[in-house]
């Protein structure tokens, strides 16, 4: 047995994993991979942007929550806010163009909820 997969078994469990809001952004990107994955032919201007927003969200919040300093733990709670306001926009083009079902409405109210709560902890940093 290596090192590396004795510490791998133990229970390691990480701050972001913590989290409720880590935990919806994770179900939100399941759900945007399946929505851009039955994008219609002639779509895939859309469907980089969108997988690489929704993952900066999840990467972002994992990052600020290792994070000590409240203003670095702050900026990139931020950043992942910018992130879901760029996954929300096209989201919105989306729902605008018809290309996706009804399930771009739950992902937009887990967004708006994930956007709230950050608002208040960055404001409560800052």
């Amino acid at each position: 047995s290596r090192p590396a997969e004795g510490i791998m078994a133990r229970s390691v469990r990480f701050d972001f994993e913590k989290m409720d809001v880590f935990a919806v952004t994770v179900d939100v990107i399941a759900v945007v991979d399946e929505l851009v994955a039955a994008l219609p032919e002639g779509r895939g201007y859309m469907r980089d942007p969108l997988r690489r927003a929704v993952n900066s969200i999840a990467l972002n919040i994992a990052e600020g929550a290792g994070e000590y300093m409240p203003l670095e733990k702050g900026r990139f709670y931020r950043m992942a806010k910018r992130s879901a306001m760029e996954a929300a926009g096209q989201i919105a083009v989306g729902r605008r163009l018809a290309v996706f079902d009804a399930r771009p409405r739950s992902i937009w109210r887990s967004m708006k909820l994930w956007a709230a709560r950050r608002a208040n902890r960055v404001a409560a940093i800052a």
